[in-house]
C-alpha cells in the first residue's frame, strides 16, 4: 500500500498543480504585504499651509497619540533640533522638521515631526532610542 501511494505521488500531475496554486497564492499575499504604505498611519493633515494657521496643541496631541504616550506633557524639544524655514510673510519654504524627545521606562526616544506643505500634511518618523538630552523644553502649551 505504501509503495502504491508513493508511486501515485511521484507520477501524478495533480500535486504539482496544487503546489503551483499554493506558491502563486503565497506570492500574491507577499506582494500585497510589501506594497502596503506603512507610513500612511504616521501622517495627519495640515489645516493650512500658512504657518500662522498652525494649531500647536493639536499637533502636539497628534504626536503624543502616534507615540502612544499617556499625555502630551511628555514631549520635549531642544534648541538644536529645529529646522523651520519661512518666507517674510510666514509661508513654509520646503517644509521643515522638529525633533521631539520623550522618556519611557528610563529610555529616551526621539522622532521627527516633518512638515509637508505641498502635500498638506505632517508626518512623524518612527521613534528611535536616543541619548538623554541635557537641556530640553516641554512642548505642552499652557
Amino acid at each position: 500500500m505504501k509503495h502504491v501511494f508513493l508511486n501515485w505521488v511521484t507520477h501524478s500531475k495533480k500535486p504539482a498543480f496544487w503546489v503551483a496554486v499554493a506558491a502563486l497564492t503565497a506570492g500574491v499575499v507577499a506582494g500585497v504585504w510589501f506594497l502596503r504604505d506603512f507610513t500612511a498611519s504616521r501622517t495627519f493633515p495640515m489645516e493650512d499651509a500658512h504657518s500662522s494657521q498652525m494649531e500647536p496643541q493639536q499637533i502636539v496631541s497628534q504626536i503624543a497619540k502616534l507615540e502612544k504616550l499617556k499625555d502630551s506633557s511628555m514631549l520635549c524639544v531642544n534648541a538644536d533640533q529645529v529646522a523651520l524655514f519661512l518666507t517674510s510673510d510666514f509661508q513654509w519654504v520646503d517644509g521643515g522638521a522638529v525633533r521631539v524627545f520623550y522618556t519611557q521606562n528610563q529610555t529616551t526616544y526621539t522622532a521627527q515631526l516633518r512638515m509637508h506643505p505641498e502635500e498638506g500634511q505632517y508626518s512623524v518618523t518612527e521613534p528611535a532610542e536616543w541619548v538623554e538630552q541635557e537641556r530640553i523644553f516641554n512642548l505642552l502649551l499652557w
